[in-house]
């Protein structure tokens, strides 16, 4: 418990990030799913940097971001891949929320 305007005695917890063994170089022959679950491609500036043509035809790509159609939707689509973006996530989960949070 921490006293009025004392911080808590803990110890610095930062986590180094771990060496991912995947780069985005790689191929995803084998992959039918790929998901953007960050933030980028929400500004122009920050585009995802995977390009769907390492992605395997049958590919579906799902990208969180809801405000703009992202570079990666773009060029998933251009190579016929389905693509899901954050506003039919969206419309599916409105119901599910509305339920939940406007509960009589």
């Amino acid at each position: 418990m921490t006293t009025a305007g004392k911080q808590p005695d803990c110890p610095n917890k930062r986590r180094s990030q771990p060496a991912l063994p995947v780069h985005i170089e790689t191929r995803f022959d084998h992959a039918c799913l790929m998901v953007n679950a960050t933030s980028l491609g929400l500004q122009e500036s920050q585009p995802v940097r995977i390009d769907p043509a390492m992605l395997a035809v049958n590919c579906a790509v799902f990208d969180i971001i809801a405000a703009r159609r992202t570079e990666l939707m773009q060029a998933a689509s251009a190579r016929d891949l389905q693509v899901v973006d954050g506003v039919a996530m969206i419309r599916h989960q409105l119901p599910w929320q509305t339920a939940f949070w406007c509960k009589d």
